[in-house]
């Protein structure tokens, strides 16, 4: 699936369920707590649902599931799955606590950090240590020859070429700037 259906999809598919979800957190009473000594147009927000995050990780996984299945998707869906949790734990926490505060900064920062250095010894154990950029100026899916490459600058015209079939890639092409006599550093 190209990434442009996976998005609408995910866009789709989220605009259906999350009412009914906010609705069910809502009945769950699931809802945000407000200090009383804040601003008094902060406690209109009293009771909004909170921890609709978990609507996103679900149609995340699902979409996942369904489209992608690549070990790069699974990576960024438990780093999702992480960062969903401590909010999930955060929210839970202020809930149940009756206000407003939740988990303190110091431990989120924590957690946090943990959980990025244990993203990061996942990811290099995985071989998951290049992220690519299209058009800079090294690696990118080449069109022509449908496999990821090296790029190099052209000398003599303003694109890049695949270093296997030669293929040109111009970064201009189909944006505003293609055939501008403006050059990118005055835009």
């Amino acid at each position: 699936m190209t990434p442009l259906i996976v998005f609408l999809a995910a866009l789709v598919v989220s605009a259906l369920v999350f009412p009914a979800a906010i609705g069910r957190l809502a009945r769950a009473r699931m809802g945000q707590q407000i200090r009383e000594e804040g601003p008094a147009a902060h406690h209109a927000k009293a009771g909004t649902p909170t921890a609709g995050g978990i609507v996103f990780l679900a149609v995340a996984l699902v979409l996942y599931v369904v489209a992608d299945r690549s070990l790069a998707g699974g990576f960024v869906l438990i780093a999702l799955a992480l960062g969903g949790a401590l909010g999930f734990v955060d929210d839970l926490a202020a809930i149940r606590g009756g206000r407003n505060l939740g988990l303190k900064a110091r431990y989120k920062i924590v957690i946090q950090l943990v959980t990025g250095a244990l993203l990061g010894l996942l990811a290099i154990r995985w071989g998951l240590t290049s992220q690519l950029v299209p058009f800079d100026g090294r690696h990118a899916l080449c069109p022509k020859c449908e496999t990821e490459r090296a790029f190099y600058r052209a000398t003599t015209r303003p694109s890049y070429c695949c270093d296997m079939c030669g293929h040109h890639l111009h970064p201009t092409a189909g944006t505003i700037f293609h055939k501008s006599a403006t050059p990118l550093t005055l835009w």
